[in-house]
Parts: C-alpha cells; structure tokens; sequence
C-alpha cells in the first residue's frame, strides 16, 4: 500500500500572540470551510501568569465552532481548560450543541508524534504559540507534507 501523504491549509499569521490578535487567527480559522483545527501552545504575549486569559481563549475557540483543538504545554492546557468549561455551560442549555473535541500534549514532541493520527485531509490547521513553545517548526513539517 502506498504511503498517502495528507494535505493540509496551514494558516500562517505571524508571531503575535495576544489575545485580540489569537482571536482574531481562530475568527479566520472558524471562517474557513471543512474541518478546523487549532493547535494553540503558550501563548507569550500573555505572561506565564495569566492562566485567566489562556481559557478565555478556549471558550473563544469552543464559541466559533473549532472542530479539534490541540494544546500543548501547562498554560496550553488551560486553553482546553476554557473550551471544556464553555462545552459544559452550551451543553447544559441544549444537549445538541456544537461539539470540540480536545486533546492535550505535555510537549511539543508528543503531539508531533500524534498529530499525523488526529489530522485528516484537507484540513485547515492554525499553529500559535509563543516561541519559546517551537511550534514554527510544526508549520513547516505542515507545509512540506511530513506530518
């Protein structure tokens, strides 16, 4: 059997990662058509601190329909965190509410050993994170067909 290579709309906006500007990278995201993934590590720009305002990124991305969001890291976790938190209040309102499915990664090596599992053809993939989280790195292995 040949080995298919997936391919994949990877959405590159630069390295800004406050809040207004990931909100504004997953607005585009959930803009897209087909299946939209976010895959979201530290984001810098918010200080190690401010776990508050990593949730309040996941609920954004649970309230705009992302389909799968990965997180990597402590404070990428509590992004997961915040979409959870928004599933359970939609849920409680109406049992057919829009679903996000969540996975969480310790590392950043972990989740490129998984990622090639969860994604699927054709989808639209956002990367961010702060630097220091190497995430850049997993857009390029996107763009180049080696996930």
């Amino acid at each position: 059997m040949p080995d298919m290579k997936k391919n994949y709309n990877v959405i590159e906006d630069g390295y800004g990662s406050n809040p207004m500007l990931i909100k504004r990278s997953i607005d585009n995201l959930a803009a897209m058509p087909g299946r939209k993934v976010a895959v979201l590590g530290e984001l810098g720009d918010m200080h190690k601190a401010s776990s508050g305002l990593h949730r309040e990124v996941g609920k954004h991305c649970f309230d705009k329909g992302i389909d799968l969001l990965c997180c990597v890291g402590d404070l990428g976790a509590e992004i997961g965190r915040g979409a959870e938190k928004a599933a359970e209040k939609a849920l409680k309102k109406d049992p057919d509410a829009v679903k996000c499915e969540i996975l969480y990664y310790i590392s950043r090596e972990m989740l490129l050993k998984e990622l090639p599992e969860v994604l699927e053809d054709g989808d639209n993939v956002l990367v961010k994170g702060a630097p220091s989280t190497n995430l850049r790195g997993i857009i390029d292995m996107l763009k180049a067909q080696q996930i």
